[in-house]
């Protein structure tokens, strides 16, 4: 199921990604992975406040990964949260500085 509702995320099919991915959650809820790109694909698909309430339990589930706070700035900047939508975005960059490697530090991985 997520990884069908992966595949149809990344092509822009927004309805049929969700249900898949709904599905997925309902099979996998502690899953942060599913619960982001349910959030992602409910902002792409102009469903704001559905997407705020997927991206924050991804954020629960996984509060280092930056990927959910970018989402969900969109999500809550489409609901008129001006402020919220701005801490996110701040949150989502004091985050992807944490994880950039060192430099000169040899990591192993492509970036």
């Amino acid at each position: 199921m997520y990884e069908l509702g992966h595949s149809l995320l990344e092509r822009g099919q927004y309805d049929a990604a969700i249900s898949s991915l709904l599905r997925a959650a309902q099979l996998d809820p502690p899953n942060p992975d599913v619960w982001y790109n349910l959030g992602k694909g409910a902002v792409g698909g102009g469903q704001a406040a559905p997407a705020e309430i997927s991206l924050r339990k991804a954020i629960e589930l996984k509060p280092t990964d930056p990927s959910p706070h970018y989402q969900l700035a969109r999500a809550l900047e489409k609901l008129g949260k001006a402020e919220d939508a701005s801490a996110e975005r701040e949150r989502f960059a004091e985050l992807k500085r944490s994880q950039r490697p060192t430099a000169g530090m040899a990591t192993g991985r492509d970036q």
